[in-house]
């Protein structure tokens, strides 16, 4: 008689709030972002990396950044070189902010 398949079992509960489509791989190290904010005023971060997905990155940064700027990141820690793209969400508190960013599509030379 053939055995009905286990279960799988999950040691984390998914984020409802999460929108990503891809799973998320921890990422590790440091770089600097170039933040512009909807009125195009830019400003220099060092932000650390949490976790990476194919279309975005978690970081960590000490000071709060609009959700909707626009990004541009540099470092030899990244997955590339340089990446950029839109911030869609900041929460946390001062000192401590942790930050969902949208990378752009990059296309082939």
């Amino acid at each position: 008689m053939p055995s009905a398949a286990a279960p799988r079992l999950f040691t984390e509960a998914p984020d409802p709030l999460d929108r990503r489509t891809s799973r998320r791989q921890s990422g590790a190290g440091h770089a600097m972002g170039a933040f512009y904010d909807p009125a195009g005023e830019m400003t220099l971060i060092p932000i650390r990396l949490v976790d990476r997905s194919r279309g975005g990155l978690g970081i960590t940064t000490d000071v709060p950044v609009i959700a909707g700027s626009r990004f541009t990141l540099y470092g030899d820690d990244l997955p590339i070189p340089h990446m950029y793209g839109t911030v869609v969400r900041c929460a946390g508190s001062p000192g401590d902010y942790r930050l969902g960013l949208r990378c752009d599509a990059r296309l082939a030379a």
